[in-house]
């Protein structure tokens, strides 16, 4: 594959924290702003037979996104929802991982938008890529430290075409499978 590779400057960066006790479901995690002290967001994770998310705003804590896995062998497969606020209307997409022996690789399929989330085996590196056009990289975040008490990432997005809330999610999602 070809990818494109631009000097980006993100549009928007966050610090996203998983929280230190999450029972018996899968801990939820929360967003703040780049100086990781404004808290903008939260996931809330939960298992019920399945993995799901919610996304909310804080501190409205209006729902922008929700995720729900689907009974997949062997790879992790969901379908979600997002709130589009240029549309002002809930757009639906699909996430499923590719099984893949060196790494992990999605795809991600939301409004007429075709992206990958990609992370080489033993990167705490994760980026997505339009894979419609000529693979630009679109956002990324990554793995603070992984020998920290907390989990932390640092998210960077570089492009105004998708929303943030999808990009959560996805993370939701990676936070999870990388724990399994």
């Amino acid at each position: 594959m070809i990818y494109s590779t631009v000097c980006n400057t993100p549009k928007r960066q966050y610090v996203i924290q998983a929280d230190l006790f999450g029972g018996f479901s899968s801990p939820s995690l929360s967003i703040y702003d780049q100086t990781g002290k404004h808290l903008k967001f939260r996931l809330k994770s939960q298992f019920v037979l399945l993995h799901s998310v919610q996304l909310v705003t804080h501190p409205e804590k209006t729902l922008i996104g929700k995720l729900k896995a689907k009974m997949k062998p062997f790879v992790y497969a969901a379908t979600f929802s997002v709130y589009d606020n240029r549309t002002k209307q809930w757009r639906d997409g699909v996430i499923n991982q590719k099984f893949q022996m060196l790494g992990f690789n999605w795809t991600i399929e939301w409004h007429h938008h075709k992206l990958s989330m990609e992370a080489k085996l033993g990167s705490s590196s994760t980026k997505f890529y339009d894979t419609q056009g000529n693979h630009r990289l679109l956002a990324e975040f990554q793995l603070r430290s992984r020998w920290s008490f907390r989990t932390k990432y640092d998210m960077e997005i570089y492009s105004d075409e998708i929303p943030d809330s999808l990009y959560f999610l996805c993370l939701a999602v990676r936070h999870v499978v990388k724990r399994s």
